[in-house]
């Protein structure tokens, strides 16, 4: 059985170690029962999920049985969450040798959530929405924009830093952290295109915007 901790290290970018990671996490609660005193898990119980995993490969389980309750139980979950924690199990599975066949991965991509990244166009009046776009500036519409796609709080948006956005992945991703989230769970949030070319055209000038806001405040 090869490592919990050996399998992420394939993965260098953070933010795709962090998600599979908190998939395999949550799919070992799912099987064995919370392990965690608070939202995140601390050194010691990190060495516990590599136990569980131990434990998880040493049974004689049911895998394609397991993924597919898995996939149901993630049903509250934004889909494009629900689909990264999936593909990190999968994988992680997949790395200890596991094989699935085709009807039972199409079983398992049924159960859970459908939909991805949400959009102006679907979730919003796009009217309404485009009305207070013509009175906002490049700052405001991308702001606006990633609220409306991502579905973060405000509270939320406005503590995100540069590390914690990337534009380049494949729906954009925007990492979450728990310490300001209203639940204490770090979680990862996909933003539309609509929003990526705004935060896109925002970056582009906000160093200027800040150095002239710190001129206006000395001054």
């Amino acid at each position: 059985m090869k490592s919990l901790s050996e399998f992420l290290e394939l993965y260098p970018k953070r933010n795709s170690k962090l998600v599979y990671r908190a998939g395999i996490h949550a799919f070992l609660e799912f099987i064995y029962g919370s392990h965690r005193d608070g939202v995140k898990a601390t050194k010691s119980e990190m060495a516990g999920f590599e136990t569980l995993a131990k434990q998880y490969f040493s049974e004689k389980r049911d895998y394609a049985d397991d993924l597919i309750r898995f996939a149901a139980s993630l049903h509250t979950k934004p889909p494009m969450s629900a689909k990264s924690y999936m593909a990190g199990v999968k994988e992680y599975l997949g790395y200890n040798g596991v094989e699935l066949t085709v009807r039972q991965l199409k079983t398992i991509r049924l159960k859970l959530p459908k939909g991805s990244a949400r959009t102006i166009e679907k979730d919003l009046d796009i009217e309404a929405i485009n009305k207070v776009l013509q009175h906002t500036d490049i700052k405001g519409r991308s702001l606006i924009l990633t609220l409306a796609s991502s579905g973060m709080r405000i509270g939320e948006a406005l503590q995100i830093t540069l590390d914690n956005v990337d534009l380049k992945a494949k729906p954009a991703a925007i990492t979450v952290r728990g310490e300001y989230t209203k639940t204490g769970e770090q979680r990862l949030v996909y933003v539309s295109g609509e929003a990526v070319e705004a935060l896109t055209e925002w970056l582009k000038v906000r160093e200027n915007y800040l150095r002239q806001l710190l001129i206006k405040i000395g001054g």
